[in-house]
């Protein structure tokens, strides 16, 4: 009931259960401002959107003047609803959990060589002298720099690993254009070290550490381990079939055989001959940065075929070779690997993407396989390429007659050569 009317109203309003609470609310007051004085008065009762405030029987809407309901004399009823399910909060973000940074090998893992060349390069020569003013000191625009490292996206945080930051502009100075803005880093040596050392592992990582290789009348095994411990390369059974490279029993069954790298050696060049009988190739020959060349001849040259050769560019590293059906078919550079790595992730996330996907490729063009052999040479080559689009759905019209195979396979991870 309305106790008064001057510039404020003082309204009592009784619950249901028998409490009555009295609140004061300006004289042109609306519902809403009622519900708000309710709550102000009586915590338990929030939020105020639980409440319902009737009169003479008949709810009132939130933005109905109280004046109106005062003038039929008639007295307040509140209704508090349940109390709405409690969403948990989450804590104010200066008591977060702190979401551990990634690692310094994390962090250069997907760094090309070109850019792990150019880190190293600055780093050891802080290393080398601390209290050299040049060479903690380096213009954006440097071509090195520029070409090499802030051409990634994460090119700004590598650089920040090392210290270097861009220097505060000089007061009163004309701004400088960005590529002339200098970068310098007044990190510490101690601090340094393990930066270098992160860099040094990942440049190591990428070079061979030794390879297994086996032969017959021609080549049929040739496997690369890293020194991140991948491996890379192929191993062909007596039937042409591919083997798993991490079997160190099976390489060795096959003939297998280790020859190990020497420290800071990298693969400069793959050159040999192909096979007209299959298996790998007739003859390989692995090209050292040292100058040493690691040979692997097979025992009949009279079915060795043409020459191949490929060269490993100086700022980057081989990451496979490729054969199929006798034959080198290329070499993968580990930039390529890289970018492809890169492009799935970016596709099988799409959300964090900050530029949209690249315009689907063209479908490839049909492929006749010959051989079981072939069909394992193409799959592998096919494993290192960015994925690619599926022809669309069966077509709707009849198909040209041509000749066509049904592929049939017995779905237990082999393939019956008598089928």
């Amino acid at each position: 009931e309305a106790l008064t009317r001057p510039a404020t109203m003082r309204i009592r309003v009784k619950s249901v259960t028998g409490e009555e609470v009295e609140v004061s609310v300006a004289d042109d007051g609306l519902v809403a401002e009622l519900k708000a004085a309710l709550v102000a008065a009586r915590a338990e009762w929030q939020p105020s959107s639980r409440l319902r405030i009737a009169c003479n029987g008949a709810m009132l809407d939130d933005a109905a003047p109280l004046a109106d309901a005062v003038n039929t004399g008639g007295r307040f009823i509140v209704v508090v609803g349940s109390a709405p399910p409690v969403t948990p909060q989450a804590p104010p973000a200066d008591v977060l959990p702190a979401v551990p940074p990634p690692s310094l090998d994390e962090l250069f893992s997907l760094a090309s060589p070109a850019a792990l060349g150019v880190l190293l390069k600055l780093a050891s020569n802080v290393l080398g002298a601390p209290d050299e003013a040049k060479f903690r000191r380096v213009r954006r625009g440097n071509q090195m720099v520029a070409g090499k490292v802030l051409c990634h996206a994460k090119g700004e945080v590598w650089l920040a690993a090392l210290g270097f930051e861009a220097a505060p502009a000089s007061a009163g100075g004309v701004e400088a254009a960005d590529e002339d803005i200098p970068l310098v880093t007044t990190i510490s040596a101690a601090a340094l070290r393990p930066v270098h050392a992160a860099l040094t592992r990942a440049v190591d990582g990428a070079r061979p550490s030794r390879v297994c290789v086996a032969k017959g009348w021609v080549v049929h095994g040739l496997c690369i381990e890293l020194g991140d411990g991948s491996r890379c390369g192929a191993f062909l059974e007596n039937d042409g079939s591919r083997m798993d490279l991490t079997d160190d029993a099976g390489l060795a069954r096959r003939g297998g055989a280790w020859h190990e790298a020497e420290a800071g050696e990298r693969l400069v060049a793959v050159r040999g001959r192909n096979s007209a009988m299959g298996y790998l190739c007739g003859e390989v020959h692995l090209v050292l940065s040292s100058g040493r060349t690691l040979p692997i001849v097979g025992e009949n040259a009279s079915v060795f075929g043409a020459s191949f050769e490929y060269a490993v560019p100086p700022l980057d590293e081989l990451a496979d070779i490729l054969f199929a059906d006798g034959k080198c078919v290329g070499i993968t550079l580990r930039s390529e690997a890289l970018q492809r790595q890169a492009a799935a992730t970016q596709s099988a996330n799409p959300q964090g993407a900050k530029s949209p996907p690249p315009p689907p490729a063209e479908l490839e063009r049909p492929r006749v396989l010959h051989s079981v052999a072939q069909l394992h040479s193409w799959a592998a080559a096919r494993a290192t390429e960015a994925p690619r689009p599926r022809a669309p759905t069966a077509p709707t019209t009849a198909l040209p007659k041509r000749p066509r195979a049904l592929a049939c396979h017995d779905c237990r991870g082999g393939d019956n050569p008598l089928a």
